[in-house]
């Protein structure tokens, strides 16, 4: 059972492995670069020399190549796991020997997807997969016991249901399990028990936890892997209760709060008594606070942002001090480190890394090894073995292989004050290929709306867009995730009202070239479309009924067009649980619902549209993008649509996400009635992406089936295959 080599790792790490050695050898604190493809440093600035050609599609919505990478406890291993031709793939590498073995693959005709992963300890990994069809999910999950000597591995079927509360990486074989037991499978027992007993199921000489509270599952353990906190939770009233083990072993109540009105998620003991919480009871942003459990109260502030909510917190429990708080700030992830000799690190890291970004996923008992993943706007993400003891780095490949030849677009942050000098507004402006530039610029606005926020991550759709000759401006508008509570509470209830302001704020800064935090001198953008998903798609379609001089087209993808419908259809029906929440995101005003709505519109909308949406969607139901289309049809506007087959809230397979993107390319194009990209950047792609787009048309498992757009879409496939041929032969003719 031993490879020769991992297949889930991809070309930068196999070169690596010749030259491991030297790499180790290598000081963070003073890099020297190497090449991109071999050497450990990324390359962030890579689209400076990359050829603009257009993507393929089936290059940018793909399974990525290596998803994961985790180290074992002690640091004699790190896994990987990711796809190779569609195959899941795991592989483990061990670092002083350097030998690779798979561990776990699919088999030829499988369809296999990644459930969970853990190491137990520094020998054993906890792998749980997943093979699915229309009717059911079928799990296989297994315990793999490496054998360092020989490297070979053992692998042992898992018979018990449930799932691993704590892995406890420092006991060897011992693991703390949920198990469910009884008649169906619905009791939660949970032990501390040797691995053995989860391939008999069989726990008889386990240590029982048997202190379980009524109506909790979430069961969590302390630093020294003991049960110590839960929560549970009142669907009626939408109250979460957390729960913490005394010494005596009794269940005290230690908080209450509406999850949807406030953040509170405790991180850990730092005194007896003291809890550290991320919280923002008693504070506009979300801060690190002491919690006294005794008295039930918020007590001294630890860390604060200026301006933005914390989304982590780490303790150091050797020396009862906080490691580190994370938080985005300007669209980036941020981590500070609060002791001198993480901070130093961090700062040779940064100094690695330039502008792209970098998080810590996976990390050593002693966390003297870590596996850190860097990415950007422009960089779909690359990994990295980090060894802080001789502060050495090496790459163990990219997320993508292929984005290593692709030129992405960076994406700028900016923020414009409001007309009211009330607030920012942060924005973030992707700027279009140049050599293929429409001067179009698509205005995007997020999903949710509330809790929701843009970033400058690596976005598939954005990057697709500005390849093919578009800017892409997003914006993180009132109700918008992480800049405090007065923030986020500000766009409750105003779908269509000061949500839409913000937007047409920023984009109306864009066009006039304003003034702007980052100094940024906006292009001249001759046409604008808005295109939106979820709360973006019903945005898109607002911001073109309130400025149609402005909106030329629009491209609405799995919205909510009919507000009232939202308390009636049948993601709600029968639970007011769930219409309290819609309540507090919505707003309760049943004349601003209907004034708002644009199925009640429909006749002021007057720039082309395309519908996009899943026939299997739960949460902004179909019966919303069919409402929207016979609304205009009504009206004699003429919707394009595409109504997808087994999508649900977005896409469940790369065939939809593909068709649906190369088809919003040719709206594009036909609305604003733009040219083809130049031939030199584009031979063959778009006739084969035609050709796409008529297999979907008529295909029953994808969309809506179309025969007489199909055969448009192919004659138009075979006309443009001829104009390519015709010039090849004409420059072959000429050299």
């Amino acid at each position: 059972m031993t490879a020769s080599l991992p297949r889930p790792f991809n070309k930068p790490f196999i070169a690596n492995l010749a030259i491991v050695l030297v790499l180790l050898c290598i000081s963070l604190v003073v890099p020297t670069k190497p090449s991109a493809q071999t050497g450990p440093i990324p390359d962030t600035n890579a689209s400076s020399r990359k050829l603009s050609k257009l993507f393929n599609i089936k290059d940018l919505i793909k399974s990525p190549d290596l998803f994961t990478a985790k180290l074992s406890p002690k640091g004699s291993y790190f896994l990987t796991a990711g796809y190779v031709d569609g195959d899941l793939v795991i592989s483990s590498y061990h670092i002083a020997q350097q030998t690779l073995l798979t561990i776990d693959s699919a088999r030829q005709g499988e369809v296999v997807y990644l459930h969970r992963i853990y190491w137990l300890d520094d020998n054993s990994i906890f792998l749980s997969t997943y093979s699915k069809d229309k009717a059911f999910q079928k799990f296989d999950t297994w315990i793999i016991d490496i054998d360092q000597q020989s490297n070979t591995f053992n692998r042992r079927r898992v018979t018990s249901r449930g799932f691993i509360i704590d892995p406890m990486p420092s006991a060897e074989n011992k693991v703390m399990f949920g198990a469910y037991k009884g008649k169906y499978r619905k009791k939660l027992e949970i032990y501390e028990t040797h691995t053995d007993a989860l391939i008999r199921d069989n726990f008889r000489n386990a240590l029982e936890f048997e202190n379980t509270l009524d109506d909790a599952t979430n069961y969590q353990t302390d630093n020294d892997h003991a049960i110590r906190f839960t929560s549970t939770f009142d669907e009626e009233d939408l109250i979460r209760t957390l729960w913490y083990l005394d010494d005596d072993d009794k269940w005290q109540k230690y908080f209450e709060f509406d999850p949807t009105l406030f953040s509170f998620s405790p991180v850990g003991f730092i005194r007896e008594n003291t809890l550290v919480v991320l919280t923002n009871v008693d504070s506009d942003l979300v801060s690190l606070f002491e919690f006294d459990v005794k008295k039930r109260t918020v007590g001294n502030l630890l860390f604060a942002h200026k301006k933005n909510d914390l989304t982590a917190a780490e303790i150091d429990y050797d020396n009862s001090t906080i490691k580190s708080v994370s938080y985005v700030t300007s669209g980036e992830t941020q981590t500070e480190y609060l002791n001198a000799l993480e901070k130093r690190q961090d700062t040779a890291l940064k100094n690695i890394f330039a502008d792209a970004q970098y998080v810590s996923i996976s990390e050593t008992l002693d966390a003297s090894k870590k596996i850190l993943f860097s990415f950007s706007s422009n960089n779909s993400g690359e990994y990295f073995y980090f060894d802080a003891n001789n502060m050495s780095i090496f790459n163990i490949g990219r997320r993508f292989i292929i984005h290593e030849d692709f030129e992405f677009q960076k994406t700028q942050e900016f923020t414009i004050r409001d007309p009211n000098n009330t607030h920012d507004i942060e924005a973030f402006l992707t700027l279009p290929n140049k050599d293929v530039s429409h001067n179009v610029l698509i205005v995007m606005p997020h999903g949710g709306p509330i809790g929701i926020k843009d970033t400058k991550r690596f976005d598939h759709e954005v990057q697709f867009l500005s390849n093919r000759g578009y800017g892409v401006l997003q914006i993180n508008f009132r109700g918008s995730e992480g800049y405090g509570k007065a923030f986020k509470d500000s766009g409750r209830g105003q779908f269509g009202q000061i949500i839409e302001q913000d937007i047409s704020t920023v984009v109306n800064a864009v066009m006039t070239n304003a003034t702007n935090s980052a100094n940024i001198e906006f292009p001249n953008f001759d046409q604008v479309c808005a295109m939106g998903a979820s709360y973006g798609g019903y945005s898109s379609v607002m911001l073109a009924i309130k400025h149609p001089e402005l909106y030329k087209c629009i491209v609405a993808r799995f919205g909510v067009y009919d507000l009232p419908l939202v308390f009636n259809d049948r993601n709600t029906k029968l639970k007011d649980h769930t219409i309290k929440m819609w309540q507090r995101v919505l707003g309760t005003d049943a004349d601003a619902l209907l004034e708002n709505s644009p199925v009640y519109m429909a006749s002021q909308i007057n720039a082309p549209i395309l519908i996009t949406a899943g026939k299997l969607d739960t949460r902004a139901s179909f019966e919303h993008s069919n409402r929207l289309k016979l609304a205009l049809e009504k009206v004699n506007k003429a919707p394009e649509y595409l109504f997808y087959t087994d999508s649900q809230h977005g896409h469940v397979n790369q065939a939809s996400a593909r068709h649906e993107l190369v088809y919003i390319d040719d709206f594009i194009r036909r609305s604003l009635d733009l040219p083809l990209p130049p031939q030199k950047y584009a031979p063959w792609r778009i006739a084969n992406e035609y050709r796409m787009i008529a297999k979907g048309l008529s295909a029953n498992n994808l969309v809506d089936i179309n025969e007489e757009a199909s055969e448009e879409y192919l004659t138009r496939a075979k006309a443009l295959k001829a104009q390519y041929d015709k010039a090849k032969k004409q420059r072959e003719n000429s050299d």
